[in-house]
């Protein structure tokens, strides 16, 4: 009886063992996937040692990502990353994993599809080159993305366990998609001065001004009439410039870019200029934004002429941008909105 135990001991081992080995062999090769965790190992564990990231497609387009010594992220050198993309980008890449291996019926397939279109993502890690990826495409079911190692025999399917998606919108080389889209950030105490003239309405308008002692003063911009204002009312007003940002950087590549002139060229609807203690200024010129049939729709006018809720903007006289009304809702008062109650 003893024996017969002993054996149903030894078998129930062999079964085991049997069944370990099934779960971590490639059916595509035979190999186990423990044995060659060294072509998927994607992800870097240390993100905070890393400090240049550099994503290139074949258009060709390049960007590379750099942290500074004041551990602010860049984009090529000279404009500041976006803090949200940053972030994001390094949760990909600390939390990417090998889904699946590709059946080796496909792998010439997929192998075809990323040498035509992929993104080669360089990361590197205290000043040294610590892996470089290939980023293809998703899969058929858009829950994986094919991926590669550099040097690597074959890509894999990857994913980020709990996210149903995939994973190639996270990795883009434009440069403008990376920067930075705040026009100001200035903290309360060094607000100096905000100045709005609102094209149609002179008495909309204002300048509000801040001595060394943050003691504000308000007086119409053309007329230079005093302004009665609630003390409560513009010192909530001054957080709205911790952050002022636009809605999108508009390009060549964006087919209003053709338009640019006559636009700028045509009567702002309205003039912003902020300045901080320190010496930081800024302009910026609105410009009405034609409805677009989905606009009208969205409204529900045939009859609307222009887009109610963005602007077009001339920042700094450099920037063509596209602005929101709800972003800068904190912005965009009337000199009325300051009155005391």
């Amino acid at each position: 009886m003893k024996n017969k135990w002993t054996l149903y001991l030894l078998l129930i081992l062999a079964l085991s063992g049997l069944a370990y080995w099934l779960s971590i062999k490639d059916d595509s090769t035979g190999t186990s996937s423990e044995d060659r965790k060294q072509d998927y190992d994607f992800a870097v564990q240390d993100t905070a040692s890393i400090d240049k990231i550099v994503l290139s497609d074949k258009s060709p387009s390049t960007v590379t990502l750099e942290r500074n010594e004041n551990g602010v992220w860049m984009v090529n050198g000279k404009y500041e990353a976006r803090r949200s993309s940053i972030k994001y980008l390094l949760e990909t890449l600390y939390d990417v994993q090998m889904k699946s291996f590709i059946p080796k019926s496909a792998h010439q397939t997929v192998i075809k599809r990323m040498a035509v279109s992929r993104i080669e993502v360089e990361v590197y890690t205290n000043g040294e080159l610590n892996k470089t990826l290939f980023v293809g495409l998703d899969t058929q079911d858009q829950l994986g993305t094919y991926m590669m190692l550099k040097n690597a025999s074959e890509p894999f399917i990857t994913h980020i366990e709990g996210f149903n998606g995939y994973l190639t919108s996270r990795f883009f080389t434009k440069e403008h998609l990376w920067r930075d889209r705040a026009i100001a950030r200035i903290a309360s105490n060094n607000l100096a001065r905000v100045e709005i003239l609102y094209a149609d309405s002179l008495q909309a308008s204002f300048n509000l001004t801040f001595d060394e002692d943050n003691t504000p003063t308000m007086v119409n911009p053309e007329t230079n009439a005093p302004i009665n204002f609630s003390t409560p009312k513009v010192n909530k007003y001054k957080a709205a410039f911790k952050n002022v940002s636009y809605e999108g950087l508009i390009t060549p590549e964006d087919a209003i870019w053709a338009k640019k002139d006559s636009i700028i060229n045509s009567l702002p609807v309205m003039e912003i200029k902020i300045e901080s203690k320190d010496g930081e200024k800024h302009q910026i010129l609105a410009f009405r934004k034609e409805a677009t049939e989905e606009t009208k729709a969205m409204f529900e006018n045939e009859e609307l002429a222009y887009d109610p809720s963005r602007m077009y903007a001339l920042v700094d006289n450099k920037e063509f941008v596209l602005i929101q009304f709800f972003g800068l809702q904190h912005v965009l008062k009337p000199a009325r909105w300051f009155a005391p109650e």
